[in-house]
């Protein structure tokens, strides 16, 4: 279950610059929350660009397979999926991705961050946040 959106964090607004050492444990976190047992997952569609990193890792760590999509692509696949990026910030393209599945497809949401006004909550997210999140990959760093 996600976690509460009591546990609110950086709601001042700004940036947050996220190091490679503090992504690599959200990711770890994210896997540690997800009872993988129950919820058995055939597949990981990671959303490109933001997911393909914890999409990734996570397939390393569960071995299941990766799919990565763009938003307007249409999803193929059968199963219970596990879709996730890296951030769902107004939900559009959670949403979007949601719409290309196939009629009756089961999946969940994975994200490492969630903005508070997204119109798509996700079922798993570590953090909550209004910052502007700058993550270690992104070439906009701190001067």
């Amino acid at each position: 279950m996600a976690n509460s959106r009591q546990k609110y964090q950086n709601l001042n607004g700004g940036k947050r610059y996220l190091s490679w050492k503090r992504y690599h444990g959200m990711i770890n976190k994210l896997y540690e929350m997800i009872d993988w047992k129950s919820e058995e997952f055939d597949q990981i569609i990671a959303i490109s660009r933001g997911g393909n990193i914890p999409g990734t890792i996570l397939s390393h760590k569960t071995r299941l397979p990766l799919m990565v999509v763009h938003k307007g692509e249409v999803i193929n696949v059968r199963g219970k999926l596990l879709i996730i990026d890296d951030i769902s910030d107004t939900g559009s393209t959670l949403l979007k991705v949601i719409s290309n599945l196939k009629l009756g497809t089961i999946y969940k949401i994975a994200t490492l961050h969630m903005q508070p006004h997204t119109k798509l909550e996700p079922n798993y997210f570590v953090s909550i946040t209004t910052k502007w999140v700058v993550y270690p990959y992104e070439k906009k760093r701190r001067s």
